[in-house]
């Protein structure tokens, strides 16, 4: 066990600071979005690595979104206040599900076709609920949650698949803090 710790460390600290971001984010402090940072600057390094490069160009586009939500939160609300947890709305949700299906497509094309993927559709396919979870959470809707619930069940069973323990037990964690996190999100739901 040991060994497998000294050998993961890079993998655990990123998972530890995932989860305080996470947590953090359930109570919409926002500290979650620094932390969120430092989590992926670490498992970008796991990633390219471990040969992961599908994964690296995902924690790059988390990263961006990341950076966006800091300042979202900050100075996204009106007169550039404090962001307001809110519902997204109808025809932004109809649009973001058409984009996250053509680019599900797209990158499953090019997971197989142009890495070394061993699970293309579902790469693509938390690859665009993580970044269309990250973009609503960025924008506090409240449906970031469910989003992110999703990709944190199917994100479970890839890296269970991948061998990547820390990984997997950080996205179970993440299945309930994103529970807890539309619970919370939800007293404070401005109709």
């Amino acid at each position: 066990m040991i060994t497998w710790i000294l050998n993961n460390y890079i993998e655990i600290l990123s998972s530890i600071f995932g989860v305080f971001a996470v947590a953090l984010s359930t109570k919409q402090n926002i500290l979650c979005w620094p932390l969120g940072v430092v989590s992926i600057v670490l498992a970008l390094y796991v990633f390219y690595d471990l040969g992961l490069y599908e994964d690296v160009v995902l924690q790059l586009i988390v990263f961006i979104i990341t950076i966006g939500g800091w300042y979202n939160w900050k100075y996204g609300g009106v007169n550039n206040t404090e962001l307001k947890v809110s519902n997204i709305k109808k025809k932004e949700l109809l649009i973001l599900i058409s984009i996250s299906v053509i680019l599900i497509f797209m990158f499953w094309f090019l997971f197989t076709n142009y890495t070394l993927a061993k699970i293309p559709l579902c790469n693509a396919i938390v690859s665009i609920l993580i970044v269309f979870g990250m973009y609503t959470q960025s924008k506090k809707y409240i449906e970031c949650w469910l989003i992110l619930l999703l990709n944190d069940i199917i994100c479970l069973g890839i890296y269970i698949y991948k061998d990547l323990y820390a990984f997997s037990l950080l996205y179970f964690i993440f299945g309930i803090l994103s529970i807890i996190g539309y619970i919370s999100w939800k007293k404070d739901l401005k109709i």
